[in-house]
Protein backbone atom coordinates (compact mmCIF):
# COMPACT_ATOMS: atom_id res chain seq x y z
CA UNK A 1 0.00 0.00 0.00
CA UNK A 2 2.84 2.19 0.68
CA UNK A 3 2.97 2.78 -3.43
CA UNK A 4 0.08 4.77 -2.82
CA UNK A 5 -0.02 8.79 -2.32
CA UNK A 6 -2.90 8.81 0.35
CA UNK A 7 -0.43 7.08 2.64
CA UNK A 8 2.32 8.64 2.18
CA UNK A 9 3.00 10.24 5.77
CA UNK A 10 4.88 12.81 4.54
CA UNK A 11 2.10 14.75 3.26
CA UNK A 12 -0.72 16.53 4.56
CA UNK A 13 -3.76 15.03 6.12
CA UNK A 14 -5.71 16.70 3.95
CA UNK A 15 -3.73 16.38 0.57
CA UNK A 16 -4.03 12.42 1.59
CA UNK A 17 -7.66 12.34 2.18
CA UNK A 18 -8.46 14.50 -1.05
CA UNK A 19 -6.09 11.76 -2.62
CA UNK A 20 -7.93 8.89 -1.74
CA UNK A 21 -11.18 10.05 -2.48
CA UNK A 22 -10.47 11.55 -5.97
CA UNK A 23 -9.53 7.98 -6.99
CA UNK A 24 -12.59 6.56 -5.71
CA UNK A 25 -16.19 6.29 -8.12
CA UNK A 26 -19.27 7.54 -6.32
CA UNK A 27 -20.29 3.83 -5.99
CA UNK A 28 -17.22 2.74 -3.79
CA UNK A 29 -17.65 5.96 -1.33
CA UNK A 30 -20.96 4.86 -0.96
CA UNK A 31 -20.11 1.08 0.05
CA UNK A 32 -17.96 2.31 2.25
CA UNK A 33 -21.02 4.66 4.29
CA UNK A 34 -21.97 1.09 6.13
CA UNK A 35 -20.69 -1.03 9.63
CA UNK A 36 -19.01 -2.75 6.54
CA UNK A 37 -16.59 -0.98 4.51
CA UNK A 38 -15.82 -3.61 1.87
CA UNK A 39 -12.40 -2.07 0.67
CA UNK A 40 -11.63 -1.09 -2.83
CA UNK A 41 -9.11 -3.85 -3.49
CA UNK A 42 -7.80 -1.70 -6.78
CA UNK A 43 -6.17 1.53 -4.68
CA UNK A 44 -5.40 -0.40 -1.68
CA UNK A 45 -7.95 0.11 0.68
CA UNK A 46 -9.02 -2.89 2.62
CA UNK A 47 -12.24 -4.47 3.98
CA UNK A 48 -13.09 -3.22 7.38
CA UNK A 49 -16.24 -4.22 9.78
CA UNK A 50 -16.62 -1.11 11.75
CA UNK A 51 -19.01 -2.42 14.44
CA UNK A 52 -17.07 -5.29 15.52
CA UNK A 53 -15.19 -3.47 17.98
CA UNK A 54 -18.18 -3.06 20.89
CA UNK A 55 -16.93 0.93 21.40
CA UNK A 56 -20.50 1.46 21.19
CA UNK A 57 -22.20 -1.67 22.63
CA UNK A 58 -22.80 -3.41 19.94
CA UNK A 59 -20.44 -6.43 18.86
CA UNK A 60 -20.84 -9.06 16.35
CA UNK A 61 -17.08 -10.53 16.28
CA UNK A 62 -18.23 -14.75 16.43
CA UNK A 63 -18.87 -16.51 19.39
CA UNK A 64 -18.47 -15.14 23.27
CA UNK A 65 -20.17 -14.79 26.70
CA UNK A 66 -24.11 -14.99 27.24
CA UNK A 67 -25.39 -13.30 30.28
CA UNK A 68 -28.90 -14.60 30.44
CA UNK A 69 -30.13 -12.57 33.12
CA UNK A 70 -32.06 -9.10 34.33
CA UNK A 71 -28.97 -7.68 33.65
CA UNK A 72 -27.30 -8.65 30.31
CA UNK A 73 -23.87 -7.97 31.21
CA UNK A 74 -20.61 -9.03 33.40
CA UNK A 75 -19.44 -7.57 36.55
CA UNK A 76 -16.78 -8.89 38.65
CA UNK A 77 -18.78 -8.63 41.75
CA UNK A 78 -22.32 -9.66 41.18
CA UNK A 79 -25.08 -8.34 42.85
CA UNK A 80 -28.47 -9.93 43.88
CA UNK A 81 -31.53 -7.20 42.40
CA UNK A 82 -34.37 -9.35 44.34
Amino acid sequence: MKEFPYCNSSLPYHVRAKNLVDQMTLSEKVSQLGDQAFGVARIGLPQYKWWSEALHGVADGGHGTFFDDEVSGATSFPIDFQ
